[in-house]
């Protein structure tokens, strides 16, 4: 029963304020392998109402051969975002792994498959657009 969590950034700025979002798609290509055997698990996407930092000092290295080895992540460093802080050491999310609202955006089911070239697909919903949608308006802070 582990919960684990990743911050994702979407980039809206190149786009003008009046633009129109008619649809939105997200695919994710699961950096550690999952076998067959592992148990499916839904990955849901909700919206991050706090802002956090992005560095790229302590990514994930993409070489962790199974899911408990990425888990297990990396030491953080000054300015990184990790379960605890939004911004290391200086900053506390309000709960812990990170301030999101409890809507569900949209979700995926990770089946078990073997290798890393399976991607996740995640389906176009209302809310997900509506959202897209303020952040390209700046009615809402884009936090991802």
């Amino acid at each position: 029963n582990q919960c684990a969590r990743s911050l994702l950034h979407f980039t809206v700025d190149d786009l003008p304020d009046d633009a129109i979002v008619t649809d939105v798609q997200m695919t994710l290509l699961p950096a550690a392998s999952v076998a067959e055997e592992d148990p499916s698990m839904t990955l849901d996407l909700h919206q991050v109402t706090s802002p956090w930092s992005r560095t790229t000092d302590s990514i994930p290295d993409g070489e962790r051969d199974t899911w408990v080895e990425s888990l297990a992540g990396t030491a953080a460093t000054d300015g990184d975002v990790t379960w605890k802080y939004a911004i290391y050491p200086e900053t506390e999310w309000t709960t812990q792994g990170g301030d999101v609202k409890s809507e569900v955006l949209t979700s995926v089911e990770s089946k078990g498959w073997g290798g890393r070239a399976s991607p996740l697909f995640f389906p176009t919903t209302d809310a997900f657009k509506n959202l897209v949608q303020e952040w390209i308006a700046g009615t809402t802070p884009n936090y991802g």
